[in-house]
C-alpha cells in the first residue's frame, strides 16, 4: 500500500506553480522537509501499533465477558435445580395420590352434575303446563285447517247442500 504525502510545501500543485516561478519556500518548510519523510517511513508502524492498541482495548473487555458468562452460567445451573425441583414435586404429587384427594374430586364432580341436572329440571318444569297447552291448541288447528281445506275446494252443489244444512240463523232470538 503506497502511501500519499500530503498537499503542503513543495509537494502540492501549489509549491510547484511557486517553484517554476522562482519563489522558494519559507526555511521553515525547508527544515521541516526531512523530519517529514522521516516521520513517512515510521507510518506504517504508527498505524500497527494503533490498530495493536485497539484489539488489546478489545481484549481487555474480556474479563467482562468473562465475569457475564460465569454469572449466565450460574442463573442457568439455578433454573435447571428450580426445573428439577418442581419435576420431582410434581412426580411426588402423582405418586401419593390419596383416596382423600380423590374423594374431593369425587364430591366436586357429583355437585357439578347436581348443579347442571337441577338447571335443566329448573326449566323444564315451568314449561310443561306451556307445551300440554300448545299440543290441545295444535291438534284443534288440524281440525280447523281440514274444514278450511274442504270448504274451499267445495263444489257449487256442494255449497248449496252444505248451506242448507246448516240454515244459518243470522239473528239470534231472545
Amino acid at each position: 500500500m503506497a502511501l500519499s504525502r500530503p498537499k503542503h510545501g513543495f509537494e502540492s500543485r501549489w509549491g510547484r506553480f511557486l517553484a517554476s516561478r522562482g519563489i522558494r519556500p519559507p526555511t521553515v518548510f525547508r527544515f521541516a522537509a526531512p523530519f517529514y519523510e522521516r516521520g513517512q517511513r515510521h507510518r506504517i508502524p504508527l498505524e500497527l501499533l494503533r490498530g495493536l492498541q485497539s484489539q488489546v482495548n478489545a481484549l481487555m473487555r474480556t474479563d467482562e465477558l468473562k465475569t457475564l458468562l460465569q454469572q449466565e452460567d450460574r442463573w442457568l445451573r439455578e433454573a435447571e435445580c428450580v426445573v428439577a425441583d418442581v419435576r420431582r414435586l410434581r412426580e411426588d404429587e402423582l405418586r401419593r395420590l390419596r383416596p382423600a384427594v380423590v374423594r374431593r374430586w369425587a364430591l366436586v364432580l357429583g355437585f357439578a352434575l347436581a348443579s347442571a341436572a337441577a338447571a335443566g329440571v329448573g326449566y323444564a318444569w315451568p314449561t310443561q303446563p306451556y307445551e300440554r297447552e300448545l299440543s290441545t291448541l295444535r291438534s284443534r288447528m288440524d281440525v280447523v285447517d281440514l274444514i278450511e281445506h274442504r270448504a274451499l275446494t267445495m263444489t257449487p252443489a256442494e255449497r248449496r247442500q252444505f248451506d242448507a244444512l246448516m240454515r244459518w240463523n243470522p239473528s239470534p232470538k231472545r
